[in-house]
């Protein structure tokens, strides 16, 4: 018997050590493709990551959601 193991669970970031360390070196700018490497990092690990903010993009707090990626029916 195979069980179907799925799982979500979410956390917001209020503080983030990128956004700060860019902040103190005047490199904000770059900010947006360090976030950007998140989802295919964690894709890498066969986790989903959803998110609809950011404190690079201004948010008061990053909103990770997580799940775990579809298996390809073709593997």
């Amino acid at each position: 018997m195979t069980l179907a193991c799925t799982f979500e669970v979410g956390i917001n970031y209020q503080a983030c050590g990128f956004c700060k360390f860019a902040a103190c070196h005047g490199d904000k700018e770059i900010l947006p493709n360090i976030c950007g490497l998140d989802v295919v990092a964690y894709a890498t690990r066969g986790i989903r990551l959803e998110r609809t903010q950011t404190l690079a993009g201004g948010a008061e707090h990053c909103d990770f959601r997580f799940s775990r990626l579809a298996s390809d029916p073709q593997s």
